[in-house]
């Protein structure tokens, strides 16, 4: 009797105990729950464990101790670490697995057809240390390698952004910044909403600045282009650069500094197989004055110049066709001046044997006939110059002579008067 007592006092004690239990422990309802404290009711662990969540017995997702989590992960390696499957798809923020098919780091939709701007997702990274990033995409391991792919499916008169960047601040603010190569395949507009070039850029009306400004930061001794055109469309066709301005078309300088070799302001070269090549062509027209070229310094020609004419005299750096005008010109002779007339050595012809030849030859000893000029097609200036001066100090040792010869006559006509 005293046994069957005691194991009723127990059962007793026992079922105090589990209904004590059952009546004080927290329990979450699959149907919900109501009058929870966010301060002290929660889901998760009060050591330093991982709380990992699981459907069809398998762990999906997992938040570390550290608070990292992770989805299809057991071990992430940032805040948010998705880890798609190898056959995965869509809908992954990040993606390091191995698949033959195409795979999205972060797959965002709406379908809510409202009357404002709807979002697919919203990105902030705020703080006050260094640079924030609110998007971070990167690709890897690839064919076509690509960061970030947007596009935007517009109706007809609508407008639809691709991509959208904005940046305020106190700061520098750069709403696009790309630090690799860039590649748009349609038209950009800078400043333009409707651009009608590839590269469109229209700047304000209040701008002083340029419009666009090309550096070079290259330090090396390579001859780096700020700005390269090429336009070879056809054989004869195409324009390399073209500048058009109120005051001046196109401005070249070259700040060489201590180069002690030549700087070209302006630099043109013109190649081919055929036809005619111009290096530099300048046109001027509808002014008071009209300068094709001006150059304010010396002028310098490595081949022929041709004014008036495009046939190059031959042996000759400069032909003219037409009439040359100027205050003072100077000749440089490489032939020696003759001063060597008035050297002892040298003989004056005869002047009864000098008319001989005028009546024969019909021009002076030494200088060409007009038959000569004529074949020759002109007259050495400096050679000409030389053989005149050469007659004019002959003739004025005839004179002297004949002042000499004159005035010996003179004392015998006074001798023979006195007598």
């Amino acid at each position: 009797m005293k046994k069957k007592n005691l194991i009723r006092v127990a059962l007793m004690a026992a079922t105090t105990i589990v209904s004590a239990n059952l009546s004080f422990a927290q329990s979450w309802n699959l149907t919900g729950n109501a009058g929870t404290d966010p301060a002290t009711n929660f889901i998760g662990t009060t050591d330093n464990k991982a709380l990992k969540i699981k459907t069809n017995n398998a762990v999906r997702l997992t938040v570390t101790n550290n608070g990292k989590v992770g989805i299809g992960t057991a071990a992430p390696n940032a805040s948010l670490d998705v880890l798609s499957a190898s056959n995965a798809t869509a809908g992954n923020f990040s993606n390091s697995a191995n698949s033959s098919s195409a795979t999205y780091g972060l797959y965002a939709s709406t379908n809510n057809n409202g009357t404002g701007g709807e979002y697919a997702g919203t990105f902030y990274a705020l703080g006050t240390g260094g640079g924030n990033t609110a998007i971070y995409a990167y690709a890897q391991n690839g064919s076509q390698n690509v960061g970030i792919v947007s596009g935007a499916l517009t109706t007809t008169g609508q407008t639809g952004y691709g991509i959208m960047a904005g940046s305020a601040g106190t700061g520098t603010n750069w709403a696009g910044y790309f630090s690799g190569q860039g590649y748009f395949s349609e038209k950009v507009g800078i400043g333009n909403s409707s651009p009608a070039h590839m590269l469109d850029v229209a700047s304000p009306s209040t701008a002083t600045s340029s419009a666009i400004y090309s550096h070079v930061n290259y330090t090396g001794t390579v001859d780096v282009k700020a700005i390269e055109g090429i336009s070879t469309p056809a054989n004869g066709y195409g324009i390399g650069l073209e500048g058009t301005g109120g005051y001046i078309g196109v401005n070249g300088k070259a700040n060489a500094g201590n180069y002690a070799q030549t700087a070209y302001g302006v630099q043109g070269i013109a190649t081919g197989t055929a036809g005619i090549r111009i290096g530099v062509f300048g046109e001027a027209i509808g002014g008071t004055y009209n300068w094709a070229g001006y150059f304010n310094g010396h002028t310098y020609v490595s081949g022929n110049m041709l004014v008036g004419t495009t046939t190059a005299a031959s042996g000759y750096k400069l032909s003219v066709n037409g009439k040359i005008i100027c205050e003072e010109l100077k000749v440089e002779l490489h032939a020696n001046w003759p001063d060597y007339v008035f050297e002892k050595e040298h003989k004056l012809m005869p002047l009864d044997q000098l008319e001989e030849q005028i009546a024969k030859d019909k021009h002076l000893p030494g200088i060409p006939s007009a038959c000569e000029i004529e074949d020759n097609g002109g007259l050495q200036v400096g050679e000409m110059q030389t053989k005149m001066m050469e007659k004019i100090e002959e003739l004025t040792l005839y004179v002297i002579q004949l002042k000499k010869d004159n005035d010996a006559l003179q004392l015998k006509v006074n001798a023979i008067t006195q007598k």
